[in-house]
């Protein structure tokens, strides 16, 4: 197990990181990241610095080529990630690379999972 899923656990009444509370991780430490890099806690200044955000995928929890912003805000290096509830717990089924569990296809009815 990451140990960044064992300290979320632990503050977390046992609570696994799921696609929500990544994507909410990964997004206070692009802003930590963006402060720093601004020198300043000024708006301007941090949005100057989070235009200029381009972080490697590696450096992130998230399995995304990257973290860099469009003209829109939008990160143009991020992906989707699949979870399918297997035993009544989320797991992680693509992309393939950080797969937890195989896809169960066809997907079990509700009462089934």
């Amino acid at each position: 197990m990451p140990l960044i899923n064992v300290l979320f656990k632990q503050r977390s009444n046992g609570a696994n990181l799921d696609g929500n509370t990544a994507r909410d991780f990964t997004a206070i430490t692009v802003i930590a990241d963006a402060i720093d890099r601004a020198g300043s806690t000024k708006p301007d200044a941090i949005l100057k610095a989070l235009k200029a955000t381009n972080i490697d995928g590696k450096r992130t929890i998230m399995p995304w080529r990257g973290i860099k912003f469009d003209e829109k805000g939008q990160n143009e290096l991020g992906n989707g990630l699949v979870e399918q509830i297997q035993d009544g717990v989320y797991e992680t089924v693509w992309p393939f690379e950080v797969a937890t569990k195989k896809a169960i296809w066809p997907m079990p009815a509700w009462d089934k999972r």
